[in-house]
């Protein structure tokens, strides 16, 4: 194991925690982004693991100690251990069976796959990290045995966990994250109704099943305003879509919203800039929603969202049919697109990066939908797509659309999604003014 001068180990603690001191998130400006790796053996006196010793302490009682002072750690405060901006991993190998430990993780800007260090004979690693205030971390351990045999775990001394369609990842959250008031479960108020349908189209070869949620209450003159969710599944299930809409709607934070959740079929192949795709949408969809529901004709009060290709779907439905949708609400969209427009090839790719690259260049850019919208835009500080979704939102901006772009400190999942919409319902469907 590598050993750090004490001073450096403090030089760099201290420059880490001065650089993030003042970052924040505003309103068209990106957050900061820096990620420390620290090392090594901490020289410093012993004392007991009280819950607010510092981690240098920490560390040297795991070195000197092993189990025992691992024991005392996780009876006296969670694991991993969170000083403000500074996180502590802890991986304890019971059987002295593992090589190597690695943190998975999804950041850019820190090391891909950063390794433990071993810091006793008893089967402790440990991994310290200095990462932005207010930050959210998923993530899971490589282990790699002494046989050569590798597993991804999630971390055995952590509870905290979220879930996605590709399994559950440990989480660990810097001073200033809490989970945000509107995702609460709140007792007494009025809910919304769901309602599960399956509606034939001629524009995909099988039916599709889409959710309706309508609001508590009875609708206005004029109807409710309407918004079509791209994966409602997921963003029910994982970014608790219909809890986040009865708590904002029953606080008249937003207006209350009929929402109709789709569920793609191949939604690699449907969300990337195909035609089928918005046509459904406009053509079978919406007229359904319609025929059975009061809801508003105004393009200005219907809405489209996504995440990730969602996110494309959403820009290229408005950019099809921008009689329809005014609205959009746009979350770490795959956006690739080269700096230079209109200098790819006029062949239609059918690579799903290819068509979303063509369509940005020769299309969308740099007017936008011909109709004037209002964009929500966010991203993550830790996606790699998150430059993008700056330029995105910078460029429609431009082009005179109204555009709010947020960005929080957590990377391309579900829950950083969720984080955001608290403030994007509002902005996009706000409540009625008292004089109304």
């Amino acid at each position: 194991m590598s050993t750090l001068p004490p001073a450096f180990y403090f030089i760099g603690r201290w420059a880490a925690c001065q650089y993030f001191r003042d970052s924040s998130e505003t309103c068209m400006t990106p957050a900061r982004s820096l990620y420390w790796r620290v090392s090594g053996r901490y020289k410093t006196g012993a004392s007991a693991i009280a819950p607010e010793t510092p981690i240098d302490q920490i560390v040297e009682r795991l070195e000197k100690e092993g189990n025992a002072a691992f024991d005392d750690l996780a009876r006296s405060r969670p694991v991993p251990v969170v000083q403000d901006r500074e996180v502590l991993f802890v991986f304890r190998d019971h059987r002295q069976a593992v090589r190597s430990v690695q943190l998975v993780h999804h950041v850019v800007g820190l090391h891909r796959s950063p390794r433990f260090d071993r810091v006793s004979n008893n089967g402790l690693f440990i991994l310290h990290l200095v990462l932005p205030n207010a930050a959210r971390l998923e993530y899971t351990f490589r282990v790699v045995g002494k046989d050569g045999s590798q597993q991804i775990i999630t971390d055995p001394a952590n509870p905290k966990a979220a879930f996605c369609p590709f399994g559950p990842k440990s989480v660990v959250e810097t001073a200033g994250y809490v989970d945000p008031p509107w995702v609460r479960f709140q007792p007494g108020i009025e809910r919304g109704s769901i309602e599960e349908h399956s509606l034939k189209t001629r524009h995909f070869p099988r039916e599709r099943a889409v959710t309706l949620y309508r609001p508590a209450g009875e609708p206005p003159a004029d109807g409710w305003p309407l918004l079509i969710v791209h994966d409602g599944g997921d963003y029910r299930h994982f970014s608790d879509l219909v809890q986040v809409l009865d708590n904002l709607i029953a606080s008249k934070q937003m207006a209350p919203v009929f929402a109709a959740l789709t569920h793609p079929g191949d939604r690699n192949w449907e969300y990337p800039c195909t035609e089928e795709h918005p046509a459904f949408v406009v053509e079978d969809l919406i007229p359904f929603v319609r025929a059975n529901h009061p809801v508003s004709q105004d393009r200005r009060r219907v809405g489209v969202m996504g995440a990730s290709f969602g996110a494309v779907a959403s820009a290229f439905a408005a950019y099809r049919y921008p009689q329809v949708f005014g609205l959009l609400l746009l979350q770490s969209g795959s956006f690739l697109f080269n700096r230079l427009y209109g200098v790819q090839s006029r062949y239609r790719s059918q690579d799903e990066f290819g068509r979303i690259r063509r369509f940005l260049e020769t299309e969308f850019f740099p007017k936008g939908p011909a109709l004037p919208c209002r964009f929500y835009i966010s991203c993550g500080t830790f996606e790699g797509i998150s430059g993008y979704s700056r330029e995105v939102a910078q460029l429609m901006s431009d082009a005179g659309h109204e555009v709010h772009y947020r960005e929080t400190h957590d990377g391309h999942n579900w829950v950083c999604w969720r984080d955001t919409l608290g403030e994007a319902f509002p902005y996009l469907f706000p409540p009625a003014s008292p004089s109304n």
